[in-house]
């Protein structure tokens, strides 16, 4: 939803009564968070309201293993030693990595020798890229643009960071998870339902840099922990499973499909629509 818990007024006033709306004709609902499922469940909808987290992971396609960790860095030019962040999000301002590069001058400081990845694409690129100089962390920070491996690049970094204002469900949180690697990430829908703070990673408020650069502090400082956690999110990974998330999708869709193997009948026809037709076909209905 376009509303949700923190959303500018203006969302809240503009699309809640549009969805209160369209749920009176509504036939199924399908969600990726539990907020947005929680509000649903509030909505007059006409039929029934699924929660389905997000399109899934390939689990096996994260199956990465040291020797392929090793390599991407030694193609970045980066020692094992070295510590690594990793962000992979479309460069806009709802991935919001202004607060990120601000918390990341304060981590290099304590950290010279730290360095954060940045993969993806977007309209605020130069803009970040200028900002990062300004920041006088330029050294500290690589814009890798598309990436086509990112497996082997999440195999390769101590931590992964999203600074989202917003989320539905990141998939890259998930992918995080599947290799086996901490997170850091903003404390919003989406994030919260993947991320179990102090287990598998940190949640952070939006807009508290301080609180985020000494998250990222922390982990980046205790490999041994971040290790655990890592391996906490690869085993609660699996009910994001791509074939399972798919299969959920498929049995939702059979529902709705009359005659379909293992479905039911179509739902209802909406009592206002079958008259607006009937009207129609009369002659009746003005257009």
């Amino acid at each position: 939803f376009h509303f949700y818990r923190g959303a500018p007024l203006k969302n809240w006033l503009l699309y809640y009564p549009l969805e209160w709306l369209a749920a009176l004709w509504t036939d199924g609902l399908i969600l990726l968070n539990q907020e947005d499922y929680s509000r649903a469940k509030r909505l007059p909808v006409r039929g029934k309201v699924f929660l389905v987290p997000g399109v899934g992971v390939n689990t096996a396609a994260f199956n990465r293993g040291p020797e392929e960790a090793t390599a991407l860095r030694q193609k970045l030019g980066l020692p094992p030693q070295v510590p690594l962040a990793v962000v992979v999000a479309e460069l806009s301002r709802v991935k919001n990595h202004e607060q990120l590069f601000r918390a990341w001058r304060i981590v290099v400081r304590k950290l010279p020798e730290a360095v954060l990845i940045v993969a993806g694409e977007g309209e605020r690129r130069r803009a970040l890229e200028r900002m990062v100089t300004q920041l006088g962390i330029a050294a500290h920070v690589r814009f890798l643009g598309f990436c086509h491996d990112v497996p082997s690049l999440l195999a390769a970094c101590d931590v992964v960071v999203l600074t989202s204002k917003r989320e539905g469900l990141p998939r890259v949180l998930l992918e995080a998870m599947a290799v086996g690697k901490p997170i850091v990430a903003t404390d919003v829908r989406g994030n919260r339902d993947l991320v179990v703070n102090g287990e598998t990673g940190y949640l952070v408020r939006v807009g508290d840099v301080a609180g985020t650069a000494a998250t990222l502090l922390r982990v980046l400082q205790d490999r041994e922990k971040a290790a655990r956690m890592g391996a906490a999110g690869r085993r609660r990974v699996a009910p994001y499973e791509e074939q399972r998330v798919l299969a959920r999708v498929a049995h939702i869709y059979r529902l709705y499909l009359p005659g379909a193997s293992g479905g039911k009948q179509a739902p209802t026809p909406n009592p206002y629509v079958e008259k607006a037709r009937k009207k129609k076909a009369e002659g009746t209905y003005a257009e």
